[in-house]
């Protein structure tokens, strides 16, 4: 295709426009089905431990605070609320009193307890702590260092909120098109 462009005092200037080649369309589209692809699996990946209360970037974000806190329960001081909400869920008791707001959640054999200053995000005191009546899992904690015990009880309090954990992921079924009774009949 030629343009002609009139300047006013110099020539005309012609002005040769080339076609796009073709392959550079298809290129292009590769590029964005591939892309959408990479999202659609990455999504994928993330919906079998999804909570349907949360956002899909809130699904993202805990799957990475559920990593962090698994390998550091103590860093759940340095969290804020809204974090320890995705984590955690709703708590299941919590007491606001004038200066001081408490979150309870337990477990089968632990409890958890976040305390936070009137004022703050983040919390003041966290507190791991094995439930009394468990004599069994008394005795584990008496030969247990503390951070063992803390992890042990972050887990316990994760599975009862319906939380998976690193440890809970193993016993779920992957995903597969093959089926697993398939090998019994041959």
């Amino acid at each position: 295709m030629v343009y002609n462009l009139h300047n006013t005092k110099m020539k005309p200037i012609q002005i040769k426009m080339r076609a796009v080649p073709a392959f550079m369309f298809n290129l292009a589209g590769i590029v964005l089905v591939m892309g959408a692809m990479k999202t659609i699996q990455f999504g994928l990946s993330v919906y079998p431990y999804a909570d349907t209360h949360l956002s899909f970037s809130d699904n993202v974000k805990k799957l990475s605070l559920v990593q962090q806190a698994m390998a550091m329960p103590d860093s759940l001081q340095d969290w804020d609320q809204k974090d320890l909400e995705i984590l955690l869920r709703q708590p299941q008791v919590k007491r606001d009193e004038k200066i001081v707001q408490s979150w309870h959640y337990h477990g089968e054999s632990c409890a958890l307890d976040i305390y936070f200053d009137g004022k703050k995000t983040n919390p003041d005191y966290v507190e791991f702590r094995p439930l009394s009546m468990n004599h069994d899992i008394q005795v584990q904690y008496e030969s247990a260092d503390a951070g063992t015990m803390k992890l042990y009880c972050l887990k316990d309090v994760l599975e009862a909120q319906g939380v998976d954990t690193p440890a809970s992921y193993a016993r779920q079924p992957l995903p597969s098109w093959e089926s697993p009774y398939k090998k019994l009949g041959a």
